[in-house]
């Protein structure tokens, strides 16, 4: 409390907690820091002369008393998890680590068991990981190593490219190893690949943490074109009708292209729906992948809520999540009307068992309802194995029309064969029901550490982060963005970095100060999102097998600026000003060691596809939403009905009225003298 106390003075509750859990994300580097230093330093036995002469001895107490803060917070929350016998992914690798440091006997078993050991996307690796495949790696086990540094875009998740260069360095003398270097590409057009070689053969071997580039040799008997736009200004929306009016005339061009090998690629999702938006409106169908693990999918969750209640029926969220999931679609009054007939009844299970008099013949009938199927799957548990209920369950009639035949989510199906396929592989493993279902809630909670679940949905064009691309191909790719500058995390409070100093270095801002130390960590940082961004264009880049255009707004050319020693790479196409000249229609790349044409897309704001209306009829709302029509007596106004999605959360008429009138939408009419509302 001592602690809390004295930070109030200089922070709000809320920035307090906000720097805790930056300290927290970075567990790991923090108990990296304080492994080198046994006890806890003071933060200006860190620091230079210079830094520490900055810094006033207010801003080094606050920092000292952040960290002995965080020191008890962690020490709470492990106490938690331990009572709770949970661990984070970063306790499993933390923990791994300690048991082969601290017990030879286990790692000279571990030694001995493994003959080969083959470690997969290497330069996603850290060096705490790196350090658990080396304890377990006997000096004659055969150790194979695959990766590509060019593609290190997980930094935020702890992967050191810097590692993967060391590794590469020693490899051969330290290690005994041969480096093969794999150059063939089968995937991109020469011309993809030519302008990939010139651009990045330039990029990544300058900076302050060059790397070496191979050249990449084009095996693919394709041909293709790289495309760039150039707009005045950046701005979202017009970005969005450029790529409308690209595509438009990509089909004009070759009217047999599938919509579904065309993707657009973002840095963020912020503007995927304004882009998804503009594309349907033009009768252009697209598909966002938002690159959530498979366990934040609604039917996911609506699933494990189930499996939660037959694990044990007393749990009453899980019946909550069930009752107002699609499968019963029983609305809040109807949930809300079970507490107040049996108050004095403390299981939610109990009162559904009990006839309420306060239920509107709707809701007793879904209640009735819920409650035959639920005893009935209870009883089946009593006998069978819970793979064997969740998968016969899963193909009832009603589950499997429900999500089978979902045309606003068509990977619903899919996602709900995948959750029974993980509860009959855990069951095959010899785990129990519960075991089984505390396993998934874990994914639930922590859906980070399953792999994003991206599903091509045919004859769609495919919006998708950069990111959740890594590892896919498509014929023609649209990157916009281009000219949208770097996120340096200048704003922030609290920072971390790992290469300064003998350890852990933080900036703490008070009052807005500046200080030499504060401004040093953000020059590195700086650079080391500088030599990210240049890997995720890279990603990015490298996706396209034909074509390929770049968008964005232009970056101002080295000639034009004032100051050219003052340039700075801010933005994708700072990655190209360089080398770029722009003469009529054509803009030359002229590289150390090549020439690039790069054809130049001019934006024409004429389209020749007209928008489309989207029909009433086809938009797909929850089961449980009454159709509510305005009386013939008084005519409905015009809407104009855009491509809006209704969230999978939304079960009943109420929580869709709400919904729609407080995101101000156009589907919601209010009459002077009665509350109806239209599709």
């Amino acid at each position: 409390p001592e602690l809390l106390r004295s930070l109030l003075e200089f922070f709000t509750l809320k920035k307090i907690k906000t720097h805790l859990i930056s300290l927290l994300q970075k567990e790991d580097l923090f108990l990296w820091w304080r492994s080198q230093h046994k006890t806890l330093p003071a933060l200006d036995t860190l620091l230079n002369e210079d830094e520490a002469a900055e810094l006033t001895a207010l801003s080094l107490e606050v920092t000292d008393t952040l960290i002995l803060l965080f020191e008890h917070c962690l020490t709470a929350l492990n106490q938690l998890k331990h009572n709770k016998g949970q661990y984070s992914f970063s306790d499993l690798i933390i923990k791994t680590h300690t048991l082969l440091r601290d017990f030879p006997l286990v790692t000279q078993h571990l030694q001995n068991q493994f003959q080969h050991i083959m470690v997969d996307e290497f330069q996603d690796t850290d060096p705490l990981q790196w350090d658990i495949i080396q304890k377990i790696s006997h000096p004659t086990t055969k150790l194979f190593l695959v990766g590509d540094l060019k593609q290190s875009i997980y930094a935020f998740r702890g992967a050191d490219p810097l590692l993967f260069l060391d590794i590469q360095s020693r490899f051969e003398d330290q290690f005994k190893g041969k480096i093969t270097h794999l150059t063939d590409n089968f995937r991109s057009s020469p011309q993809v690949i030519d302008f990939v070689n010139g651009l990045f053969n330039e990029v990544f071997t300058k900076g302050p943490y060059p790397i070496p580039y191979t050249a990449l040799a084009p095996n693919a008997p394709l041909t293709g074109k790289v495309e760039a736009c150039f707009l005045e200004e950046k701005d979202v929306e017009q970005e969005a009708h450029t790529i409308k009016n690209w595509v438009q005339n990509l089909l004009s061009e070759n009217p047999s292209t599938p919509l579904d090998s065309i993707a657009i690629l973002l840095r963020r999702k912020s503007h995927m729906t304004k882009i998804k938006h503009i594309l349907e409106t033009a009768g252009l169908p697209s598909n966002i992948h938002s690159g959530s693990s498979l366990f934040r999918q609604q039917e996911t969750i609506d699933l494990l809520n189930l499996v939660d209640f037959l694990i044990n029926p007393d749990d009453n969220m899980a019946l909550l999540g069930v009752l107002r999931s699609p499968l019963f679609s029983i609305s809040n009054n109807g949930v809300m009307s079970l507490y107040s007939a049996t108050p004095h009844v403390p299981s939610l299970w109990e009162r559904c068992k009990n006839d309420c008099a306060t239920q509107t013949d709707i809701d007793r009938s879904k209640i009735n309802n819920a409650t035959t199927q639920l005893s009935q799957w209870l009883d089946q548990l009593k006998t069978n194995s819970l793979a064997h209920v969740v998968t016969s369950l899963t193909y009832h009639s009603d589950y499997k029309n429900l999500h089978q035949n979902n045309e606003k989510k068509p990977d619903s199906w899919t996602n709900i064969q995948a959750v029974v396929a993980k509860i009959q592989s855990l069951e095959s493993e010899g785990f129990t029901p519960y075991e089984c279902a505390t396993r998934l809630k874990s994914l639930v909670r922590h859906p980070h550490h399953s792999q994003p679940n991206i599903m091509i949905q045919k004859n769609h064009i495919q919006i998708l982060s950069i990111h959740a691309s890594k590892g896919l191909e498509f014929d023609n790719v649209i990157i916009p963005e281009c000219g949208k500058k770097f996120n340096f995390s200048k704003g922030e409070g609290l920072i971390l970095s790992r290469d300064l100093g003998p350890g852990l270095s933080l900036g703490i801002t008070i009052d807005k100060q500046k200080n030499k130390h504060r401004t040093h960590i953000l020059e590195r940082l700086e650079s080391h999102t500088i030599e990210e961004e240049k890997r995720i264009f890279y990603v990015a880049c490298t996706r396209a097998k034909k074509r390929l255009l770049l968008l964005g707004k232009k970056s101002v050319a080295k000639t034009e600026k004032k100051d050219a020693k003052k340039e700075k790479l801010h933005t994708f196409f700072d990655f190209l000003s360089p080398y770029l000249t722009i003469l009529d229609e054509t803009a030359h790349l002229t590289f150390s060691q090549s020439h690039f044409e790069l054809s130049l897309y001019k934006e024409n704001t004429q389209s020749s596809t007209q928008p489309i209306n989207i029909p009433v009829e086809n938009r797909i709302i929850p089961t449980s939403v009454e159709r509510i029509f305005i009386p013939k007596t008084t005519p409905a106004p015009p809407i104009k009905l855009s491509n809006r999605t209704i969230p999978d959360s939304i079960h009943s008429r109420e929580e869709l009225e709400l919904y729609l009138a407080k995101k101000n939408s156009p589907f919601y009419v209010k009459q002077e003298q009665t509350t109806s509302m239209t599709k």
